[in-house]
């Protein structure tokens, strides 16, 4: 029921046997006895057994395969070759088959149908092999080809160069077999087993084997030199060259240039062997990343990213991937955080971004906690937070806390997991990460206001578009209607506002006017706006009354409307042919009408509520409509109350009876000039204050 039981007892089995034939293959007995027949007929059948414990082990390794364990004859096969040619081996070794030569034609070929069998069932079966398996068993069939091709070289040059004691050396290049397996096993979790050494253990381990091979060399060929002849000519200097002589050299003088030259020789190895060490040792520490990096140059490229950087999750992006590259860490994270309330950004590398973003989630704000307690800290370890955030820090390998601080307000941290090289950060990494807190606090708090200007700039680009279709969905052109001169302007107080006017109809011989007023003003008034004149317009279609379009209008905004919100308006219906009009009044200002005939203003007030204070029957009940006869001159201004309560700086206000002036003073001008009048009139009075109110007129003055 566990596969890799016995592939682990599998591979033991085989390694065991071959490393058996390595250690006994050389060995020699002078004599023939029955101890060394029966160490011979061991030896023999090590080979054919290995292979057969080595062929089944694939049926396990480096996955159960179940179209090769199903038939189990494909395993029998291998161990009945194996004993056939043991046999074999046993019977020649007892003089009981016929010659030696037959004998061991038997076996070579037995061993290579052996091993013939064992690529025929890799050939047959390789399209039901896992994926994952085929990566796994092209590694070790690489490393394993290298190393046999590495032993076999070494011991063919053995063999030419007459070294014939030391063949047994290039025995030592099959142990890539074995390690090759070991490197599988550990690295892709197999068998059940953890063989993982820390890189940290490794890079001495490799450190320390280069350092020893190198000197073992060095050593080698400076023993070596004393025992070269140098032939070394008599020379001598004379004019200012060399003169090679024919005539021996003094003894003594040629002793003495040959150990100069040996000296030199060996310095000259050394130097070698100095620079070869300090090349393989830099290829060793990019290998287990432990180089070192320049303080003032990497601090420079946190500078440039942090300046380059202006949104908040490309600054963060840009921060930990320089970070991670910079101290060749394998995780690292950042959390920004707004108002010391909420983590607002969030990033790592070396993380699964989903598995990052459910750990910001849950340990945010109890970071926040934790970092605010900290306030003197300006690094610890996980190991000091609470035990549920500690854990899953823990868990995904995380190390370091690193708050980052702006003017002692907390704006994010770092969280640090382990370096590459799984070396502890040392005393000038921890100082060189608080230096990039100081200068990331900076930054975050740059990204914050660049963030509030962008939404500013953003929202102020949407209100300019509101203003403009707001603006769009007022009058564009004034209605020409016999007899009467009209002139109408909204302006809001904001980007929007809540003010509006509308011409229905527009054609003779009648025209209704409609003003209307929200309450508040800005983006949610501007909305209701909309509103309110969608739903008038629609409901004029059918040819209501101004107190039947109120009172419709209602029902409408009475369902749909905030209780707090509410409409004033104010509309008439103007018949020319009739020279009447029609007024009716929901909560809006009164009507201020000229009238040429008696020459006085007045307030036309007929009663009503607000558009969308109460219900229905409440609100036509209260209702009225007047009807009044027009003449020649006369003039009806419509305004809202951000005209009459215009203030100034200290509070006054314009109010009706300045409005009233204003109008009795222009009613000779045209309509256009009575509005622009009165808006001036407005304007000065305010003088420097800031309109508080949109301010809408209308002007309709009677030919």
């Amino acid at each position: 029921n566990r596969p890799d039981a016995p592939a682990a007892r599998l591979l033991g089995l085989a390694f065991i046997v071959f490393g058996f034939f390595l250690m006994v293959t050389l060995s020699r007995d002078p004599q023939f006895d029955l101890f060394a027949k029966i160490r011979m007929v061991l030896l023999a059948s090590s080979i054919p057994f290995g292979l057969a414990f080595w062929t089944q082990s694939k049926f396990y390794f480096p996955s159960a395969r179940p179209e090769l364990l199903d038939n189990p004859w494909l395993a029998r096969v291998s161990y009945l070759a194996a004993t056939v040619i043991s046999a074999t081996f046993a019977l020649m070794i007892l003089g009981k088959l016929g010659t030696v030569l037959l004998a061991q034609v038997l076996i070579s070929v037995g061993i290579v149908g052996m091993m013939v069998y064992s690529w025929v069932l890799h050939f047959i079966f390789r399209d039901k092999r896992p994926k994952e398996d085929k990566k796994v068993r092209n590694f070790l069939t690489a490393a394993s080809t290298a190393s046999l091709l590495v032993a076999f070289a070494t011991g063919f040059a053995l063999y030419l160069t007459g070294h014939f004691m030391e063949i047994g050396y290039s025995g030592l290049a099959l142990l890539g077999i074995p390690f090759s397996y070991l490197y599988v096993i550990g690295h892709y979790q197999l068998l059940e087993m953890k063989l993982r050494i820390k890189r940290s253990v490794k890079y001495i381990i490799v450190t320390s084997v280069w350092g020893a091979l190198l000197v073992i060399v060095l050593l080698k060929i400076l023993l070596a030199l004393p025992e070269l002849y140098l032939d070394i000519p008599n020379f001598e200097f004379t004019g200012g060259r060399f003169v090679v002589l024919d005539i021996p050299p003094d003894p003594k003088l040629h002793d003495f240039w040959e150990r100069l030259v040996m000296i030199f020789l060996a310095l000259v190895t050394t130097f070698a062997f100095w620079r070869i060490g300090k090349a393989g040792q830099r290829l060793i520490d990019r290998r287990f990343n432990r180089r070192t990096f320049n303080l003032s140059h990497a601090t420079g490229e946190m500078a440039e990213v942090m300046a380059t950087k202006l949104g908040m999750t490309d600054l963060a992006r840009g921060i930990i991937e320089r970070l991670a590259r910079l101290m060749e860490l394998k995780r690292v994270g950042v959390m920004f955080f707004r108002d010391q309330r909420m983590c607002c950004c969030h990033e790592a590398y070396g993380f699964d971004g989903s598995e990052w973003n459910e750990l910001c989630l849950y340990s945010g704000e109890k970071m926040i906690r934790e970092l605010n307690r900290f306030r003197s800290e300006s690094r610890f370890s996980v190991d000091y937070l609470p035990e549920e955030i500690k854990v899953q820090f823990q868990e995904k390998e995380f190390r370091h806390v690193i708050p980052i601080r702006f003017k002692d307000k907390l704006v994010g941290t770092f969280i640090i997991g382990e370096k590459l090289s799984e070396t502890p950060l040392h005393i000038e990494d921890l100082a060189f990460l608080s230096a990039v807190a100081k200068q990331a606090s900076i930054a975050i708090e740059n990204a914050f206001l660049h963030e509030e200007l962008t939404e500013q700039e953003r929202l102020k680009h949407e209100l300019k578009i509101a203003r403009r279709i707001q603006m769009a969905s007022l009058p564009q052109e004034t209605p020409q209607v016999d007899g009467l001169d009209i002139s109408g302007i909204s302006i809001p107080a904001l980007e929007v506002g809540g003010d509006y006017f509308d011409y229905l109809n527009g054609v003779s011989p009648g025209l209704t006017i409609i003003v209307g007023d929200v309450s508040g003003k800005g983006t949610s008034a501007a909305l209701y706006m909309s509103k309110v004149q969608g739903i008038i317009r629609s409901l004029h279609t059918f040819d209501l009354s101004p107190a039947e379009l109120f009172i419709r209008a209602n029902t409408l905004l009475w369902q749909d409307m905030e209780k707090k919100s509410f409409v004033t308006a104010i509309g008439a219906c103007v018949d020319t042919k009739k020279r009447t009009i029609v007024l009716a009044r929901a909560g809006h200002l009164p009507l201020f009408y000229y009238e040429s005939r008696s020459q006085n203003v007045s307030l036309l007030t007929p009663k009503g509520l607000g558009l969308g204070l109460d219900k229905e029957d409440t609100f036509a009940g209260e209702l009225e409509e007047h009807v009044l006869s027009y003449a020649s001159g006369d003039v009806f201004l419509f305004v809202t109350d951000g005209v009459t309560e215009a203030q100034t700086v200290d509070g006054r206000e314009f109010g009706e009876e300045k409005l009233i002036e204003v109008l009795a003073a222009n009613v000779s001008y045209g309509a256009e000039a009575i509005r622009d009048n009165v808006l001036a009139a407005v304007s000065t009075f305010v003088a420097d204050a800031v309109p508080h109110d949109d301010q809408t007129v209308v002007v309709v003055k009677v030919k």
